[in-house]
């Protein structure tokens, strides 16, 4: 923790921590105390209670009052999210990183801090890997990353969940265990309790730390291929209703640079682009071919004479 903080952090800015009170962000919490004799940090804690469960206002209740035992700033936001529908993780999710950044905006926060341990990266990349997921995609999550205009840092990604309750044990640290993280409507909970030990019992491995490898690679190809696009980024130019892209002076590409080009435009304008379309789009530049794709309901994409271009829709 203090090797990441020498790395990272900017002396006497706010830290934000996203707290539930379970093993991971306990221990977080607990490293930032213990780390603050080296590092003055002036550290708020942050806790969204979605009202899922009927106890769990009573538990918020109970993690304002350990915090603020500590002396720290804490902040806490109760939901109404139904406990039913589709997609109830998403929204959950959703709802936790826009309460994050409005506070981070407000205390002026240098980064927000999130527990996110070894089994969670695995979770993520088996999960994109059964989407399929391209290649540069498959990195799972990054211990520093940028979102919705806040910085993320996830300082415990290469611990286990093991390792973490073992050293909170050993200090007889107390920690709640969310019952929703056993709830297999969520996907998360099916991984955790179903799919991960069946992995285990039919493969006779445990994928946690396989699928991990496979996430820090995929990380390492991607920031390769970003480094190889560079070149051809310089040459966009921004017009009235979208951009185009001269990538004539660089034809015939090869094709992964040319989708992960294509990939990496399409995420910075917040459109997706299914894995048929890319691969249209890819085929149309080298052969200097026409093609047009619609990304989402923003914009368009369109290549044709070694250019690729987006542009926008009418909203």
């Amino acid at each position: 923790m203090k090797g990441f903080l020498r790395r990272y952090y900017t002396a006497g800015r706010p830290l934000l921590l996203g707290f539930s009170g379970g093993p991971d962000s306990t221990a977080l919490l607990l490293l930032l105390q213990e780390c603050s004799r080296s590092f003055p940090i002036p550290l708020h804690v942050a806790h969204l209670d979605h009202g899922w469960r009927d106890e769990s206002a009573q538990e918020a209740e109970e993690l304002k009052r350990r915090v603020e035992a500590l002396g720290l700033p804490f902040h806490m936001k109760r939901i109404k999210t139904p406990r039913g529908g589709r997609n109830l993780e998403k929204k959950g999710r959703e709802e936790r990183l826009n309460f994050f950044s409005a506070l981070c905006r407000q205390e002026g926060c240098q980064a927000l801090l999130l527990a996110h341990q070894a089994e969670d990266q695995a979770e993520t990349v088996l999960k994109r890997v059964l989407e399929g997921a391209s290649l540069i995609h498959l990195g799972g999550m990054k211990e520093v990353c940028h979102l919705d205009g806040m910085e993320i840092w996830r300082p415990l990604l290469r611990l286990s969940k093991k390792e973490i309750c073992t050293w909170l044990n050993a200090r007889g640290t107390p920690y709640l265990l969310d019952p929703a993280n056993e709830d297999e409507r969520f996907l998360r909970g099916r991984m955790r309790f179903r799919i991960f030990p069946e992995i285990k019992k039919s493969f006779g491995k445990d994928a946690a730390l396989p699928l991990g490898r496979v996430g820090a690679a995929a990380q390492e190809l991607k920031e390769y291929l970003e480094r190889r696009v560079a070149p051809f980024l310089k040459r966009l130019e921004k017009k009235s209703d979208g951009w185009v892209l001269d990538l004539n002076p660089f034809l015939p590409l090869e094709k992964i640079e040319l989708s992960a080009l294509v990939r990496i435009l399409a995420q910075r304008e917040g459109c997706f682009l299914s894995f048929e379309a890319v691969e249209a789009l890819c085929k149309s530049i080298n052969a200097k071919g026409l093609c047009k794709k619609k990304a989402s309901k923003r914009g368009e994409f369109l290549s044709g004479r070694g250019v690729l271009a987006m542009k926008n829709l009418p909203q």
